[in-house]
């Protein structure tokens, strides 16, 4: 899949799931914008309905070579298709991929093609394909919920540390 360099990590797993949910027909490079959900799902062991708590629409237009990532509150009071008002983050629970792509739609004006969504494991799994992230934190973290414990200054998170920093 050209839009997304690690869509080898979901072939047959379930921690990173690529929805088609519109028209997207080509066959190397869109002549037109695409629009995809990066939907990070609370989807963990002992937890249940995998609601939408980070939730990005990303714009491609590669006729100017250009993009742009919308974020989207978790929290955000929306109309949810066939459900009412709600929280976007449970359009996932409520009818996954395609219900998150009706609500943005509805929200934000565009069609998304494509719904990228990971769970907590899909996520370090992730970070740990790049070989971690680099940060240069201006203070110390220190989150026993979290277990994010990081002093001042660059670090290269691993996959659970960046987690741990997310949350």
């Amino acid at each position: 899949l050209l839009i997304f360099p690690f869509a080898h990590l979901a072939e047959g797993g379930e921690d990173i799931q690529i929805t088609r949910v519109a028209d997207a027909d080509f066959e190397d490079a869109p002549a037109t914008p695409v629009f995809i959900a990066v939907v990070g799902t609370d989807e963990r062991p002992g937890v249940s309905g995998a609601r939408a708590d980070a939730l990005h629409v990303v714009g491609i237009n590669p006729a100017e070579r250009r993009g742009a990532i919308l974020n989207i509150p978790r929290d955000t009071w929306v109309n949810i298709p066939g459900v009412g008002a709600s929280k976007i983050n449970g359009a996932n629970t409520f009818g996954g991929a395609q219900l998150v792509a009706d609500t943005l739609l509805g929200l934000v004006g565009v069609q998304v093609q494509f719904v990228v969504t990971t769970n907590f494991a899909g996520f370090t799994n992730l970070v740990d394909a790049v070989h971690g992230l680099e940060v240069d934190l201006p203070f110390p973290i220190f989150d026993s919920s979290s277990g994010a414990n990081f002093n001042a200054g660059p670090v290269r998170l691993s996959g659970p540390q960046a987690l741990a920093m997310a949350r």
